[in-house]
């Protein structure tokens, strides 16, 4: 098992080996744009990328606040709760990430068998779940695999409608 731990950690650093010099971001950073590319509108907030993340309040307004100077990310408050401060990427945001230093984890993961790919994904998920149980942390994951997701069969337009059932909102 400790090879298991040493192979991940590998993983990571052979991912960052060559990080783009352009847009010049760190690892915190490119997190925190793939994070906000993939969030749903709920999740589009600097205390839940905190949490999904597993950083101190002030390393995420660090790179959070670094991210909107560069014009990667912008903020806007919610018109229904102008307490609440939403994150998107900006057109620069996901330009730079057609340069993510993950895309060559992306690659070596499509030349593997699609068993074999699946049972790697299924088993980092576990170790991910059981990460965040022993570490008394909330546990996150895709719409997809939550429990509140539902695919309606009957909709307006006659195609199938994803939704969130605990927010009763569609899902994009």
């Amino acid at each position: 098992l400790a090879e298991l731990a040493d192979r991940l950690l590998q993983l990571a650093r052979l991912a960052y080996a060559d990080l783009p010099k352009h847009p010049n971001l760190s690892r915190p950073q490119w997190a925190a744009l793939r994070y906000f590319a993939e969030a749903n509108d709920y999740s589009r907030t600097a205390t839940a990328f905190g949490s999904f993340y597993a950083a101190t309040p002030g390393t995420v307004s660090e790179t959070i606040n670094r991210l909107v100077r560069r014009k990667f990310l912008r903020r806007h408050r919610l018109k229904s709760d102008h307490r609440i401060i939403r994150l998107d990427l900006t057109k620069q945001g996901r330009e730079a990430l057609s340069n993510d230093p993950s895309r060559v984890l992306n690659r070596a993961a499509r030349l593997l068998p699609a068993e074999q790919a699946l049972l790697l994904t299924e088993s980092l998920t576990a170790l991910a779940s059981n990460i965040t149980k022993e570490q008394q942390r909330p546990i996150f994951g895709a719409c997809h695999d939550c429990r509140h997701f539902a695919v309606e069969r009957a909709t307006i337009d006659g195609l199938p409608q994803e939704r969130c059932q605990l927010l009763n909102t569609p899902v994009e």
